[in-house]
């Protein structure tokens, strides 16, 4: 399989706006989530990690993947829709509210951005 493009040209935008590499990247999480054991997308993004389609230079072990894929889940959490048009202009300013299955109550401060990025 090879990626081409995505369905949606303004989803593809807001993708390249994030990322100029996340239409890459998103597809090749999700050829793997189809074809492969893996189904949880830390699981994922390793993997991808692993084989590093987009042969970064990770001679010193940069985490392109995983922060890359931080950026997307933290602007879908904040704000970007796939049929709209990504300014990357926030919805929400301050801080998040995040209501676990189990009924708890978890609030990110913008100042725990990276506590929020990595419960994403």
């Amino acid at each position: 399989f090879v990626f081409v493009k995505t369905e949606r040209k303004i989803f593809s935008n807001n993708l390249v706006l994030i990322d100029s590499l996340l239409p890459e990247i998103l597809s090749q999480i999700v050829f793997d989530f189809y074809s492969s054991e893996f189904s949880n997308l830390t699981d994922l993004v390793n993997k991808t990690a692993d084989k590093n389609p987009l042969n970064f230079d990770i001679e010193n072990e940069h985490k392109f993947y995983e922060y890359k894929i931080k950026r997307f889940l933290t602007d879908v959490a904040l704000g970007m829709m796939p049929s709209k048009v990504w300014t990357g202009k926030y919805d929400a300013t301050g801080g998040y509210l995040i209501v676990k299955e189990n009924g708890d109550v978890l609030c990110y401060h913008i100042y725990n951005r990276n506590e929020f990025e990595d419960y994403l």
